[in-house]
């Protein structure tokens, strides 16, 4: 075996993708915003449909000003009126939506919207939030009540868990549940998500290295390590995350 020693003036540019997994301070995107309006009488809005759950007297309707108390909308021009004053207590009727979402890539898919609260009756007309990635088998993540003593609209806000998360057909309903009160009022809704941010290239040090190699056999043989700490990948513009890819690039060397 002839032992061969050898300089090397190599090029370095490595370049990290690094993906944050922080969400702090990062923008939600806007899966759904949907305000109702498409709607009229009985008749849903396109990409969402109606079902009954349990009994046969419940009815959802999409109204100009809702009833039992008078509700006029929170948004636009209609809202979604539950016929709970008039139904069956345990009577169910489910809104929803027939058009799938995807969530490939999304972390913390949450649901928000209007949510009308009266103190007309105490009884326990509610809606359970779901979702669902077949849309026939519903799972329900928040329970929200009409009655409240302080009566007005509210905004309610559902994180889904992470079954959700990284999902390529979601569904989410709203099941509203009689006791036999007043109606049950809602109105703009929407399904928003965390991306993940771009990708960042980024370059450690000054690009260049030179490395020694006195002990290699023959000049391909060479093996070098390269480590890099978390403060040395901040410091060039990478974030806290995974690193998807690293490449690094060697010119030919030159024996001596």
């Amino acid at each position: 075996m002839r032992n061969v020693t050898r300089m090397m003036q190599t090029l370095l540019a490595v370049m990290l993708m690094v993906f944050v997994f922080g969400t702090q301070g990062i923008a939600q995107t806007t899966l759904l915003t949907e305000s109702f309006d498409g709607g009229s009488g009985t008749t849903p809005p396109t990409g969402w449909a109606t079902e009954q759950v349990s009994g046969t007297s419940g009815s959802i309707s999409f109204v100009t000003t809702g009833t039992y108390p008078s509700v006029t909308p929170y948004d636009g021009t209609r809202l979604v009126d539950f016929n709970s004053f008039s139904c069956n207590s345990g009577n169910s009727t489910r809104l929803k939506r027939t058009t799938a979402l995807s969530t490939v890539g999304y972390t913390n898919v949450a649901i928000d919207f209007a949510w009308y609260e009266d103190a007309i009756y105490s009884n326990n007309d509610r809606v359970d939030v779901q979702w669902s990635v077949d849309g026939t088998n519903w799972t329900t993540a928040a329970t929200f009540s009409r009655y409240n003593a302080v009566q007005a609209w509210k905004i309610k806000n559902v994180t889904l868990p992470s079954g959700a998360q990284g999902q390529a057909t979601l569904y989410i309903a709203f099941t509203f549940i009689s006791e036999y009160g007043n109606d049950c009022h809602l109105d703009l809704a929407h399904v928003t998500a965390i991306a993940p941010p771009a990708p960042v290239t980024v370059t450690i040090g000054t690009g260049t290295s030179t490395v020694s190699y006195p002990y290699e056999t023959l000049w391909m043989d060479a093996r070098t390590q390269l480590l890099y700490t978390s403060s040395e990948i901040q410091a060039a513009g990478g974030a806290p995350g995974e690193i998807q890819a690293s490449v690094s690039m060697y010119p030919l060397a030159t024996p001596i």
